[in-house]
């Protein structure tokens, strides 16, 4: 689940904070920025958990493996390789050989690299990015709390706010369905963006 994807990030960030590889503010930065840039390419739960599984299996290890950085990450990211490469400031290439010989440490790389995606996909000109599905969220929480109350009334009451519900109801309903495809969208033109930026 995605609660168990961030617990085992930050359980191994924690280790590198205790082993003094990782400073604290830079752990709740990745963490921040990644969640950000995940936020605006529009992932859906299952890539945003394969993401920070990636970010988490990066700092267990202390080194950051290409089958990481390339696969877990880089399918989820797109443009991931590239942007540690320009993050580290050095070409791809020679990015592959620092893999192949160890010399990527992950507490060092990581934060440089949420800084460097955020900037290459555009999302630090956003201040906070409020996606549908969270308004949604807060919604239905309201929604629910809305529907014990009426239900703790008269039955008068009761019956008058049961047919306003299914109304509202069928609304968001339609609502949703045009969310949905709204973040499809959003995230697959985001991802097209930047991969075209890529190449030029």
């Amino acid at each position: 689940t995605t609660t168990n994807a961030y617990k085992n990030y930050f359980a191994s960030a924690k280790t590198s904070i205790e082993e003094g590889k990782l400073a604290f503010s830079d752990m709740q930065m990745i963490f921040e920025k990644v969640s950000k840039s995940s936020s605006m390419l529009g992932l859906s739960v299952e890539q945003q958990e394969g993401a920070f599984l990636a970010l988490s299996q990066m700092l267990s290890k202390g080194t950051v493996q290409s089958e990481e950085l390339r696969g877990q990450l880089g399918e989820r990211l797109p443009g991931a390789f590239e942007v540690m490469a320009k993050a580290l400031n050095v070409t791809t290439m020679e990015l592959g050989d620092m893999l192949k010989k160890g010399e990527v440490m992950a507490a060092d790389v990581l934060p440089k690299f949420a800084i460097a995606y955020e900037k290459a996909i555009g999302a630090d000109q956003i201040e906070r990015t409020e996606t549908l599905s969270s308004s949604q969220n807060r919604l239905t929480n309201e929604w629910v709390a809305f529907v014990e109350e009426i239900n703790k009334g008269e039955n008068t009451v009761g019956s008058f706010a049961t047919e306003f519900m299914n109304f509202v109801t069928k609304a968001l309903s339609g609502l949703n369905r045009v969310s949905s495809s709204w973040n499809s969208l959003w995230g697959k033109t985001q991802a097209n963006n930047f991969n075209i930026g890529l190449e030029q």
